[in-house]
């Protein structure tokens, strides 16, 4: 196999690569995914009240256990 050097992305690739190891996703996608829904902006808020990097939503965010968003 080709090894790719690595390269930064965003400001926040070591602890998506650390999540999404875990979770067992692709580091790059999650990123990506990121960079599409908020522009790295972690106090991004959409006109129909998804928030964050990701641009979660609040029915989706108790859907998963979390209770601490805007």
């Amino acid at each position: 196999p080709r090894t790719v050097p690595e390269v930064r992305l965003s400001p926040y690739d070591d602890v998506v690569r650390h999540y999404a190891r875990k979770a067992g996703f692709d580091w790059r996608l999650i990123v990506a995914i990121i960079a599409a829904e908020s522009g790295f902006d972690p106090r991004g808020l959409s006109h129909k009240g998804a928030y964050g990097l990701m641009q979660v939503r609040a029915i989706a965010a108790r859907a998963v256990g979390e209770h601490a968003f805007h």
